[in-house]
């Protein structure tokens, strides 16, 4: 398997500060030798649009998976000409585009990936119409989608949509 970057999370203390979360980040880009993305996820512990532009000054600090849509487009005002914003909003992608962040960072991606693919080129090409009307089909894919328990439910869709994906693995299955 090759990986191509590292989304991390930061820890979800009470009382976590930016100079805590830059050195945390800081620490980890020490280590590894890939591009880092920020899940920005924790709600006791928001990466704010302005402590991010800090964390964007770690090299290897590339991009920001931005979780709360209210501090999207400020995040994008803050941040978008230094790293790269994602949204996780998979029936909201339209409006990602519309604030400026760079795309989305998706599971749901996987079940509808040329969907996803030919509304981000609609946008980008100016065809705001045929970008809407593709957003709208997402927005039902994704009720489908939410319907099913968050554990395999992208193998089970997958499957539906005769991919063959097999079974997800039960999470406490233990080997030996």
């Amino acid at each position: 398997m090759q990986v191509d970057c590292l989304v991390v999370t930061h820890v979800f203390y009470h009382g976590a500060t930016p100079v805590g979360n830059y050195e945390y980040y800081h620490s980890i880009s020490q280590e590894v030798d890939l591009p880092i993305i920020i899940y920005n996820v924790i709600p006791t512990n928001q990466i704010t649009p302005k402590a991010m532009l800090k964390l964007s000054e770690i090299e290897k600090v590339v991009g920001i998976k931005q979780v709360d849509i209210n501090t999207l487009p400020e995040m994008v005002s803050f941040c978008g000409d230094r790293i790269n914003i994602y949204s996780v909003y998979n029936n909201m992608l339209y409006s990602t585009y519309v604030s400026g962040a760079c795309g989305e960072l998706l599971q749901f991606n996987y079940c509808s990936k040329s969907m996803c693919k030919t509304e981000k080129r609609a946008f980008e090409n100016g065809d705001q119409k045929a970008a809407m009307e593709i957003n709208k089909k997402i927005f039902y894919i994704n009720k489908a989608y939410n319907l099913k328990p968050f554990l395999g439910k992208t193998k089970d869709i997958l499957n539906e949509l005769e991919k063959k994906e097999g079974k997800c693995r039960n999470p406490t299955f233990r080997t030996g």
